[in-house]
């Protein structure tokens, strides 16, 4: 599962606290308001119970009149039992909540007995029941209201928190590995933020220095192995003049600088890939010449084998690439396409941005398809090199942004494509 991103999760944090805040607060003031109704009630409808009977005691006959919300009861052994409201009649003597039902809602009943007479006061609680819904429906629109604040205000905030981490994430994917750049470090940044624009810069500059040794042992290599391969192709060309060398020893000393092009050719492939400076030099050139070029080292072999060897690339197609980097992966397909072709052909096309290299050799079975790609990867145990190897050939097509695709059946040959970018 997909995480937020870290404004997000500020945001939600945000939002949470600010909304649970809210909700406790508002959920208490409604508790403590409908608490300090119920108290005021019962203190109103105590005072009025106390007036009432203050009033009666000093006049026998006065008759209390009901007012808006609240109806009085004096019942004695002279009281008619039609007067007195039936829900009342089997009440105790103290304060009560009653629904009188029938859709009436609530009444507040104190009643008190003074010798032989009865006092009561109901009133009618709606109106405070009303107001009551009136607050609930505040509290929640309230609520919503804070929630919509809460998180706009949390994003805001958690842009501003987050700003310094974002811009710093920002320069760190614009580097280019290997190049070296100004610091990360600002005199602006938190803390927080400044000790990791600090382990990045440290950690760029040990990068940049295992870079550099890499590179200069790279090129001593290069330059060491390129000498004693020279020495060795050229001494070998130079033995195969030789007539009076048998048959057997000529196929020896041709295996021979066979091996010497391709060791040749591995060096040029690790130092193009461990010479990142070198990656994306591009010039214009034909791609017919390029192809023949590369069908050079090939001819004995093709020529051996009879194959009907075929470049069907006008001479007027210009690319604009890296030439070495396409060099080196045309002649590991062609060397492939070669190796596993016993008779055939092996043809070159191209069309769109697209340079097709196929045969009619023993292609490749289905499941091995995805893995041909792979470092150290074998099909099948083969007693012949692989030339510049699949892997490092993509690797190569990744570095200078090619696709290199593959096609193929069992039997019946393959096709492998290298698919170059639109200009």
């Amino acid at each position: 599962m997909k995480r937020l991103n870290l404004r997000l999760r500020i945001t939600a944090a945000i939002s949470i606290v600010c909304i649970a805040i809210i909700a406790a607060l508002g959920g208490a003031f409604y508790m403590a308001a409908e608490q300090l109704e119920l108290v005021l009630v019962e203190q109103l409808v105590g005072e009025e119970l106390d007036f009432l009977i203050k009033r009666y005691q000093a006049d026998p006959t006065y008759i209390p009149e009901p007012g808006p919300n609240v109806e009085y009861y004096i019942v004695n052994p002279d009281t008619h039992s039609e007067e007195y409201p039936v829900f009342l009649k089997n009440l105790e003597n103290g304060h009560h909540e009653i629904d009188i039902g029938n859709g009436r809602g609530e009444r507040d009943v104190m009643i008190r007995q003074v010798d032989a007479t009865r006092f009561v006061v109901v009133y009618n609680i709606g109106p405070y029941e009303q107001r009551e819904k009136e607050f609930k429906q505040l509290v929640m629109t309230a609520l919503v209201v804070v929630m919509i604040f809460a998180i706009v205000a949390g994003y805001l905030l958690s842009g501003f928190l987050t700003k310094q981490l974002t811009l710093l994430a920002q320069r760190v994917s614009n580097l280019i590995p290997g190049s070296a750049h100004g610091s990360l470090l600002r005199d602006e940044q938190d803390q927080e933020v400044a000790m990791l624009a600090n382990a990045f810069d440290q950690y760029h500059k040990l990068f940049l220095g295992m870079i550099h040794r890499e590179q200069e042992f790279t090129a001593n290599v290069s330059h060491e192995l390129r000498t004693p391969l020279t020495a060795i192709r050229t001494s070998s060309e130079l033995l195969l003049q030789d007539n009076t060398l048998s048959e057997k020893a000529q196929m020896r000393v041709r295996d021979i600088i066979k091996s010497v092009s391709d060791m040749a050719e591995h060096v040029n492939a690790l130092l193009l890939l461990a010479r990142q400076q070198e990656i994306g030099v591009q010039e214009e050139f034909g791609l017919r010449e390029c192809a023949e070029d590369v069908l050079v080292p090939f001819r004995e072999d093709i020529a051996r084998k009879s194959l009907d060897v075929e470049i069907h690339i006008p001479a007027s197609v210009v690319v604009h690439v890296n030439r070495q980097a396409l060099q080196l992966v045309l002649g590991n397909l062609l060397r492939n396409a070669v190796n596993y072709t016993a008779v055939g052909y092996v043809h070159l096309n191209f069309h769109g941005n697209t340079i097709d290299v196929t045969d009619s050799g023993k292609g490749i079975a289905e499941d091995q398809l995805p893995h041909i790609f792979t470092r150290h990867y074998q099909g099948e145990k083969r007693s012949d090199g692989l030339g510049l190897g699949l892997d490092i050939a993509k690797r190569i097509c990744d570095r200078e942004s090619w696709k290199i695709e593959v096609r193929s059946e069992p039997g019946k040959g393959s096709t492998f494509s290298i698919v170059l970018p639109n200009e």
